[in-house]
């Protein structure tokens, strides 16, 4: 009665529908997961995003650059899903009478169900980075480092949607070919234990590796900023007077004498139209330019250099006797280059250990999975009668391994059986004949 009770999944919708929806709700709540962190793990300025600021400086806001992203992704999974499972689609279009008529259909069907689900892995996982690069290259003041950074967070979550994908998407396919099955079909590409484990396995601890060291990357560049934000704010309020008006040449003789706390710091006067570097090699870039005359008075003068990059500083608003207005600015790095390139190498480390842990657990579970089926193959053949295979782990493995050696014992003993009952046989025949030879002699 449970099994009457049991619903199809599929039911009388188009299985490229329903795997489309599916791919599309995951897509899209991974998205916006995406955008709500995205500002706050890679350290956004404040009031840089979905602004009239935001726009001079991407041509689009944020949101609409994530909601470009969202419809496209959406857009190429229904699109490519649709495509490829029409046969499918088709299938379940006709009458039970004609379902099982064409073979070619029923083969190339069973064919899909077997590859489809890891080519929809390799998709998920890298058509929507190359999307978002393509996007975030095409749309302003958008640095090198800001967009690896993006994509980095990207990869990670879009390899934790493809596995979430591939694991339901899973039991559709199995499904279709459950209702498919034809005996001695082809089953298609063979995909190895290996390959399956790396798939399901390695995408979800790259993921936590890339987000852990992403998550503390930022952590350690917020604790640092507002100390540096702190010394630099200092040094400029110290050296000025906000109410004060100065003249011009006394606003560049003060900013020359500033002792700068790093060598490696820029101090720069921007005036209504022009940037003037007093000390430092660092170039003033239109993002600060534009970020200092909008947003920021409004937060205590900290200044940011582009979008997701560790570079800031601090400015101070002057007047001049001619009522013009100078700003006063000190960019600073947050962090060296040398924790940046030591955070990528511990995490490219890391990867690789993993990817080699997976790759050698997987080998060994491939190892025992064939010897179980190379036992069974030699039962069907008559080839080993004999051979217990050993017990060697105290999992689902070992009680595999137990079972077949319980069959093997089994069907050794229904051997024995037969042969001894084929034995009794021949010699009840040999007995009768015997029986039948002395009777003829006897006459």
């Amino acid at each position: 009665m449970k099994e009457k009770r049991k619903k199809s999944i599929i039911n009388n919708t188009a299985p490229s529908t329903i795997i489309s929806f599916r791919y599309a709700i995951i897509a899209l709540i991974i998205a916006l997961i995406l955008m709500f962190i995205i500002p706050k793990v890679l350290n956004y300025g404040p009031d840089s995003i979905n602004t009239p600021f935001d726009i001079q400086m991407s041509y689009i806001s944020y949101t609409m650059q994530f909601l470009i992203l969202i419809i496209a992704s959406i857009l190429l999974i229904v699109v490519i899903t649709k495509i490829l499972l029409r046969d499918i689609d088709k299938w379940y279009r006709l009458s039970e009478e004609d379902k099982y008529k064409n073979i070619e259909l029923l083969k190339k069907i069973r064919k899909k169900c077997f590859n489809l689900p890891y080519f929809f892995f390799t998709v998920e996982v890298f058509a929507p980075p190359a999307i978002a690069f393509f996007v975030l290259s095409i749309t302003g003041s958008h640095s090198v480092i800001m967009i690896a950074k993006i994509i980095v967070l990207l990869t990670s979550f879009t390899a934790l949607l493809a596995v979430v994908s591939f694991i339901f998407s899973k039991e559709l396919y199995n499904e279709i070919l459950t209702k498919t099955y034809v005996e001695g079909f082809d089953i298609g590409m063979k995909i190895g234990m290996r390959r399956t484990m790396a798939i399901v396995v390695f995408p979800t601890f790259l993921a936590a590796i890339l987000l852990t060291a992403l998550i503390g990357y930022s952590a350690s560049v917020i604790e640092q900023e507002n100390i540096l934000f702190n010394i630099n704010n200092k040094l400029l309020l110290n050296t000025f007077d906000k109410e004060k008006i100065y003249t011009e040449d006394e606003i560049y003789e003060l900013a020359k004498n500033i002792e700068l706390y790093k060598n490696t710091d820029t101090i720069f006067i921007l005036s209504e139209d022009n940037v003037d570097i007093v000390k430092g090699e660092n170039k003033v870039s239109y993002f600060v330019t534009e970020y200092i005359k909008q947003i920021a008075d409004k937060h205590d003068g900290r200044i940011y250099d582009s979008y997701g990059v560790d570079t800031q500083g601090s400015s101070i608003k002057l007047k001049t006797s001619d009522n013009k207005i100078y700003y006063v600015g000190i960019i600073y790095d947050i962090v060296s280059s040398m924790a940046g390139r030591f955070l990528t190498i511990t995490s490219i480390f890391v990867t690789i250990i993993t990817g080699i842990v997976i790759y050698i657990y997987g080998t060994a579970l491939s190892k025992s999975l064939h010897q179980i089926y190379q036992g069974f193959r030699n039962i069907c053949n008559n080839s080993d009668k004999t051979t217990l295979l050993p017990v060697v782990s105290n999992d689902e493995i070992g009680d595999l391994v137990m079972a077949f050696n319980d069959i093997q014992k089994l069907n050794n003993n229904q051997i024995q059986d037969i042969q001894n009952k084929q034995n009794m046989l021949i010699e009840r025949e040999r007995l009768a004949s015997l029986g039948q030879m002395v009777g003829r002699n006897s006459t």
